[in-house]
């Protein structure tokens, strides 16, 4: 190997490690995309009867708080206000989280850490082998989607401390929000 070529097989080698990456996730989610977990059926459920204008109940006349992420259950409504299939729409948003999330941990990896990019890659590895997170994503909940605010947050956090700007104020308050809404303890971890 003559000394100019090492950075063109260096990029050849990075685009083969993301292409290798990224077959992984997507056999990951094809594993787990065809089947539904019960604990999705709550949010569901929760979603239809809000988008029918029945509010945020599982059975209607009995207001009793059932789910775990009222972000989740928002969109899962918005997604039947619009004529989706609550499954199919659900599936889709966690195909968009998986892939906000994939994004966020090398742009943070990246910009906030300041790692190479094989090891931004290897973080995005190690991403895409966790079954927990690609299986219960898949399955219908929030996890991805919980996960995926959490690191934009930090990001936008970050960039918003080092220089302040209205445009990344008003996104780091944008999606700040929509992590707090996510799940229980979001709003501590926003808070820390």
């Amino acid at each position: 190997m003559l000394p100019a070529d090492a950075p063109r097989l260096r990029r050849l080698a990075f685009r083969a490690g993301v292409l290798g990456v990224a077959a992984v996730a997507v056999l990951h989610v094809l594993y787990y995309f065809p089947r539904v977990v019960d604990d999705a059926y709550i949010f569901f459920r929760y979603a239809e009867n809000l988008a029918l204008g029945d509010g945020l109940v599982y059975n209607v006349g009995e207001r009793v708080e059932g789910f775990s992420s009222p972000l989740w259950v928002f969109l899962l409504a918005g997604g039947k206000l619009v004529g989706a299939g609550t499954v199919t729409f659900c599936k889709l948003l966690s195909l968009a989280a998986l892939l906000a999330l994939f994004t966020g941990v090398w742009r943070f990896s990246r910009e906030r850490l300041a790692v190479s990019r094989p090891a931004a890659l290897l973080a995005g590895a190690f991403l895409a082998l966790d079954s927990y997170v690609i299986s219960w994503g898949m399955w219908g909940l929030e996890t991805p989607a919980y996960l995926a605010l959490m690191v934009w947050t930090a990001l936008l956090l970050g960039r918003a401390a080092d220089g302040p700007t209205r445009g990344r104020g008003l996104g780091t308050a944008a999606v700040g929000a929509a992590f707090v809404l996510c799940r229980p303890e979001a709003p501590m971890f926003f808070a820390l």
